[in-house]
Order: C-alpha cells, then structure tokens, then sequence
C-alpha cells in the first residue's frame, strides 16, 4: 500500500509503520450486547485517527439462539459509524434472526469494493462488490456452536 496521504486518507497505526486495515470483521459473543457492538464501532474503529474504512459486526446471542449482523463505513463528517445495512425481520425493523432458522434466511449485504479500497484505486481483479450473504453468517455461525457444543462434552 502507498504512505499514507491527505488525498489517499490513510494513516499507520501509532508507533509503527502499518496500515490501519481498511475492513473490520466485529464478532460479540459473550461479553458485549449490540449497542455495545455499534459504540465500538463508532467510537474505535472509525475514530477521527483511523483509517478503518468498513466495518462488518456480528452479535450472537447463544443462550437465546440468535444473531445480529450489520455493516457500516465512516461516517460523511470523517468519523463515526454510518449503519448501511442490518438483519432486519419482514417489517424492515432492525432484529436477531434465529440460528437455527426453519428456512433459509434471504438476503445479503453488499458493500462496494471501491469504499474497501479508498484512495488506492481497485486491484486489477477486486470484485465491484463483496456480498455476503446472511444465510452463510448464519450457517458458519451453527457451525462454529456446534462445534463449541463437542469442545464441552469432550
């Protein structure tokens, strides 16, 4: 990646010489709710002395078998979390969906490659998007408690 600029907006992480990665992946599980999730976000990863330019948040909720997932990019005045997309039920309101879901869940997240890449311009063979699809969160999610679930009764 290229030093970082005024017109690239990127910036090293304190005392070295790495890059602030320009995508986040925010997984709670235990010991944070989804407001506590959101406030990270906004106040950490998007600090006005960042350059995290996406995040992706997850919130699973096991004793209730539920999850939350949302994405979201700095906000228009530099810093802060903009929402773009959440789970949402069939009414369009913010919500957990089941784990264990009866059917398949629908619908995804689609986050342009160019806010991922900033002012470094598009590699040469980078998607136009990434999407990511809210039944494979869900999926890996089961996964990986069912795979907690034999880690215990070993």
């Amino acid at each position: 990646m290229p030093p970082p600029d005024r017109h690239n907006h990127l910036l090293f992480q304190p005392s070295t010489q790495r890059h602030y990665p320009s995508l986040v992946f925010d997984v709670a599980v235990a010991h944070e709710n989804r407001q506590r999730l959101l406030t990270d976000a906004s106040e950490k990863y998007f600090h006005a002395n960042t350059s995290v330019a996406v995040w992706v948040g997850v919130k699973i909720d096991i004793a209730n078998n539920v999850f939350w997932a949302g994405w979201g990019r700095r906000a228009n005045r530099g810093f802060g979390l903009r929402l773009e997309q959440q789970t949402e039920d069939k009414n369009g309101v913010s919500a957990f969906l089941a784990v264990n879901a009866p059917a398949t869940i629908p619908g995804e997240f689609t986050i342009s490659s160019t806010l991922v890449f900033g002012g470094v311009g598009l590699p040469e063979n980078a998607p136009v998007n990434f999407v990511i699809s809210l039944e494979e969160i869900r999926k890996e999610i089961e996964e990986g408690i069912n795979l907690m679930g034999e880690g215990e009764s070993r």
